[in-house]
């Protein structure tokens, strides 16, 4: 399993979001769900939790999330986006330093402050194969 973190820069993301007189400034690293793959493993740390999530489909948000008091168990939600002060700034990216949105049976529910965030890229069904132990793809002809 290999790991990505994706930072946002002034290059490609908007450096400030104004909101009445307070801005979100200096935005931390962040996932996109536009870019991730479907079955993506995002980890995300926040002052208070830890949440695994699963893409289901980066189109609509859709996920299974893990985590928390409220998640024990995996359950079906779709990420909304990141919020600051209740206003959503990032749809359907989860963004360091603000507050994620999760709809969970047409409720919403608001983490803490995310802290960390980072994807992991689980390998597909044809990739686990050839790293089976004593299965040499290459020579294999039966």
């Amino acid at each position: 399993m290999t790991s990505a973190t994706t930072s946002s820069s002034s290059s490609d993301r908007a450096a400030y979001a104004p909101i009445g007189d307070r801005s979100v400034t200096c935005l931390g690293d962040c996932v996109e769900l536009d870019s991730c793959l479907e079955l993506d493993w995002i980890t995300v740390k926040t002052s208070r939790s830890t949440y695994d999530v699963v893409v289901l489909s980066s189109d609509t948000g859709a996920v299974m999330v893990r985590g928390g008091g409220l998640f024990p168990e995996f359950r079906s939600a779709t990420i909304t986006g990141s919020l600051f002060d209740g206003i959503a700034v990032r749809l359907r990216t989860i963004v360091v330093g603000l507050n994620l949105e999760f709809l969970v049976d047409g409720m919403s529910v608001i983490t803490s402050r995310v802290r960390a965030v980072s994807r992991h890229h689980l390998p597909s069904v044809k990739d686990r194969t050839s790293l089976m132990p004593g299965r040499d793809t290459a020579t294999s002809g039966t």
